[in-house]
């Protein structure tokens, strides 16, 4: 797999998390079915899409 392909993949990933942390605010009964759907994924892409997030979120922390 080509590298542009797996950061295409990363960012979907990404994406992917954030906004179901998103749902699971507004439905947490969905938000958290999903989640389980989420651990049969590979935990590298979850866990790494995780950091990707929170060092996005703390970066914008800082500068408000």
């Amino acid at each position: 797999m080509k590298a542009r392909e797996q950061v295409d993949r990363l960012g979907d990933a990404a994406t992917s998390v954030i906004s179901n942390a998103a749902g699971t605010v507004v439905d947490p009964k969905t938000g958290l079915s999903k989640a389980k759907k989420s651990l049969a994924r590979p935990r590298r892409v979850v866990t790494l899409a995780a950091i990707i997030t929170t060092l996005v979120l703390l970066r914008r922390r800082r500068r408000s």
